[in-house]
């Protein structure tokens, strides 16, 4: 069911700019708290050349290049069911 609400949904554009909005309050919010800052910043120096070094919820920048045709490909690229051999 997952698998086809991704790849069939029509991600209604007005829709998607919503919750694009929703996620950047989010990550708004969190830059407002000293412990996740810090938090951020540890992560940040500790990780540098890592994926631990960058925020899980995206950088607002990131978050607003948002696509349908860009969530299609993530989903296609990293999302495959394990076949058996």
């Amino acid at each position: 069911m997952l698998a086809d609400a991704v790849t069939s949904a029509a991600f209604d554009p007005a829709e998607l700019q919503r919750e694009i909005e929703v996620v950047c309050e989010e990550i708004k919010r969190s830059q407002d708290s000293p412990t996740r800052k810090l938090s951020r910043e540890l992560f940040a120096a500790a990780f540098s050349r890592h994926p631990y070094g960058k925020p899980v919820i995206g950088t607002e920048a990131s978050v607003r290049g948002f696509t349908r045709d860009g969530i299609l490909r993530f989903y296609r690229r990293w999302y495959k069911p394990k076949t058996r051999s």
